[in-house]
């Protein structure tokens, strides 16, 4: 849809009301509004009661129908306040009209004024080409032209002089052709923020220039065109520079970037050493000190990943805050770590797999932190000297133990005073001079369940008990090589079945001592010369003889 105008375009209507006015055909020697304007696109009109005091101008579509239509689309002014003209009834005639607000005029002074001056209304010229159109845009709000092409002034090898001049005195900017450069005094804008133009400076040599190219947003030296600075050059954003020559010192005071995330670029830094100098090298992500390049920190370092360095020459405390490795697995190195004393250190040495000492060197660790196999060691330092003291095969002490070559205890408790003995298997021999046990209960086990338990009570009472679980040879044998007492108050010996008296010699009773049974009445006593045998009966029942039998003696018999 367009906005066209032309010539000797008039109808009537008889359209009442504010809305859409159906059009009644062309007044005779004018055309319609479809033939002039077309179909679709807008005009200026006019609409004139012809019976009443009726007017309206505005901007109007264009409707081709079988019966044409002209929208109100836009009222500019009427005799309803500038509003919508409620139309009355009767014959109406529209036309095609230039309204006073739309037309540029030339007042006294010969000054052009476009616009009606009213607040927030741009005001655009447009230069309508073949190819594309060349627009010139006054902005009200900003208060400045917007150009949407490219403005060039002279042509290329044929520059001209270009002034703009600013609000105050003697400010200005100036493209000087005779230096081809620029000299500016003042503030310079062209275009707005997010809507710039190309601006293009041409110098005296041939297709050198500079060019600021809105489609990159970039500032462009082309040809021969470069940029000598005299001062200082600060650049807030990223400067992407395909060769840099830089004669004296550069101030960073932002970070430096070179490349971008996986792609990088390398970067060298010479010293005043030949052959020295300091490389990051992209090839191996890696940062090379080459020649005598070296690193010399009066800081610290922090180091987040691995640090893979041949010689490390270190001059204060280091703090680790990871693990340490030294090597890998299956390939390490030596560690050595020196004292203040001349000769002394700490080696772990990768030839032997194993920590030493040299010198005055020594660890020192507290009681209960050396562990063995997962195991505390909790032996002070005093009782492991005691071994220093011990003689094979023997004991030294309640706490330090000196085992035999398999492993057994061999050896002698010369201290008065032991809290146990265990034996973790077969214990074939224990000497002692003495053994006190304070519990009142010993039992030995000869098999499963079959037990001997020697027992103490009250008043020193002993008591010797052997169980058998088959009930079979729960027996007691005590053997003498030599005399056998069995001495007490009372021995009183009490058997289930016949008590048995072995002996390959007599069995002697002390004189005055007899055999009583039941009580004295029943006994059989002798005094070292006779033998009396005593009871209210005394029956010799034998299904043989008896013989009394008395040497040189009479044999008394009373009845």
């Amino acid at each position: 849809m367009a906005l066209v105008l032309d010539d000797r375009v008039k109808e009537t209507s008889t359209t009442t009301s504010t809305g859409t006015l159906d059009l009644s055909g062309a007044v005779s020697g004018f055309q319609t509004f479809v033939a002039g304007v077309g179909n679709g696109n807008t005009t200026y009109y006019a609409i004139v009661n012809r019976d009443e005091a009726e007017w309206e101008v505005g901007l109007g579509t264009v409707t081709d129908a079988s019966t044409d239509t002209l929208a109100r689309t836009t009222v500019i002014s009427s005799s309803n306040s500038d509003s919508a003209v409620n139309f009355s009834a009767g014959t109406k005639d529209v036309f095609c009209t230039l309204p006073a607000s739309k037309v540029a005029n030339l007042d006294t002074d010969d000054n052009l004024t476009i616009g009606s001056g009213s607040a927030g209304v741009d005001y655009t010229l447009t230069f309508n080409g073949a190819d594309s159109d060349g627009v010139l845009t006054w902005m009200e709000d900003e208060d400045l032209f917007k150009f949407t092409d490219v403005i060039n002034v002279g042509v290329d090898d044929a520059g001209h002089d270009v002034k703009f001049f600013g609000d105050t005195a003697s400010r200005y900017w100036l493209w000087d052709t005779s230096a081809d450069g620029v000299v500016q005094l003042g503030t310079l804008t062209v275009g707005v923020d997010d809507a710039g133009y190309d601006v293009k400076f041409f110098g005296n040599t041939a297709s050198a220039y500079m060019l600021w190219d809105t489609s990159a947003d970039d500032l462009v030296l082309a040809g021969a065109a470069g940029i000598d600075l005299a001062g200082d050059i600060d650049v807030d954003g990223t400067a992407n520079l395909d060769v840099v020559d830089i004669d004296g010192a550069v101030q960073l005071d932002a970070t430096l970037t070179v490349g971008a995330d996986d792609q990088g670029y390398d970067i060298k830094f010479f010293g005043d050493t030949a052959s020295a100098y300091m490389l990051w090298d992209t090839s191996e992500d890696d940062l090379v000190l080459a020649g005598a390049a070296g690193i010399d920190l009066a800081g610290d370092i922090d180091v987040d990943g691995t640090a893979n360095l041949d010689v490390v020459d270190i001059d204060g405390a280091v703090q680790i805050d990871a693990t340490f490795t030294s090597g890998v697995d299956g390939q390490g190195y030596d560690t050595k770590f020196f004292g203040d004393t001349s000769s002394a250190y700490i080696l772990w040495d990768t030839s032997e797999d194993k920590l030493l000492t040299a010198g005055g060197a020594l660890v020192d660790i507290v009681k209960d932190k050396l562990m063995i196999g997962g195991t505390a060691v909790t032996t002070t330092a005093a009782e492991l000297n005691l071994l220093d003291t011990a003689s094979a095969n023997s004991v030294v002490n309640s706490k330090a133990v000196i085992y035999g070559s398999s492993g057994e205890l061999a050896g002698t408790l010369s201290t008065a005073a032991q809290t146990s003995v265990t034996s973790l298997g077969t214990l074939t021999a224990l000497t002692v001079d003495d053994v006190a046990v304070d519990g009142k209960v010993v039992t030995m086990t000869g098999s499963t369940d079959d037990t001997a338990v020697l027992t103490v009570a009250t008043n020193g009472a002993l008591s010797l008990v052997t169980t058998d679980t088959a009930a079979a040879a729960a027996n007691i044998q005590i053997t003498a090589d030599g005399t056998a007492e069995l001495a007490g108050t009372t021995v009183t010996l009490d058997s289930a079945a016949d008590i048995e008296l072995e002996a390959t010699n007599d069995i002697n009773v002390p004189t005055d001592v007899g055999l009583t049974f039941g009580d004295d009445g029943e006994k059989i006593e002798g005094d070292g010369s006779d033998l009396t045998i005593s009871g209210n009966t005394v029956n010799l029942d034998s299904s043989m003889n008896h013989t009394f039998s008395s040497t040189g003696k009479a044999m008394v018999l009373g009845f």
